[in-house]
């Protein structure tokens, strides 16, 4: 199965927050299961999408979504086993600083990076016209405050990184969705 590959790396903790903006993405995939089905206060439409976004090819690394972080004790605890988080980039990378950022910049250094991202409806200049980047790390401490739609295709071994870098900034980033 082929499709968009899309990677999240630990941009926030929600995973709610994180799966509003999946849905909004996988609505035209998923939209007749929207409110069908409930997994873990996940709707459907987010829990699809996720499945249909993290498809990977055969014998590629799965993502992170798709591994298990928690195990059930003998005696019937939950044992929570998160993996640290690791940054990882592709090759064509673009910064993004929702406080600080501007549009204007080419958004190829965290020195110079852009306040939008290119599939939000309000980037403008440089930052509207991206189309090769494959990732894109937002400044940590930092909310970013616009809706995400998919523009673009990742392919398998090669996704769309939407991420952040330890090293920049304090904290997780966070998509805010408003």
């Amino acid at each position: 199965m082929s499709g968009p590959h899309v990677l999240f790396q630990s941009v926030t903790p929600n995973l709610p927050a994180a799966c509003d903006w999946v849905a909004a993405v996988g609505r035209s995939i998923a939209g007749a299961l929207r409110g069908a089905f409930f997994r873990q206060g996940v709707n459907a439409t987010c829990w699809f999408a996720l499945m249909y976004l993290g498809v990977a090819s055969e014998g590629a690394e799965p993502f992170a979504w798709q591994r298990d972080y928690a195990q059930v004790s003998e005696s019937g605890d939950i044992v929570w086993r998160p993996e640290e988080f690791r940054f990882s980039q592709g090759r064509n990378v673009r910064y993004i600083d929702f406080e600080k950022g501007d549009d204007a910049n080419d958004g190829a250094t965290p020195q110079l990076p852009w306040k939008h991202h290119p599939w939000d409806k309000n980037a403008s200049k440089n930052a509207a016209g991206e189309s090769e980047a494959d990732t894109y790390v937002f400044k940590g401490g930092v909310v970013y405050r616009g809706q995400l739609r998919a523009k673009q295709n990742g392919r398998a071994g090669n996704p769309i990184r939407l991420t952040r870098d330890p090293a920049w900034g304090r904290g997780p980033a966070v998509l805010a969705g408003s």
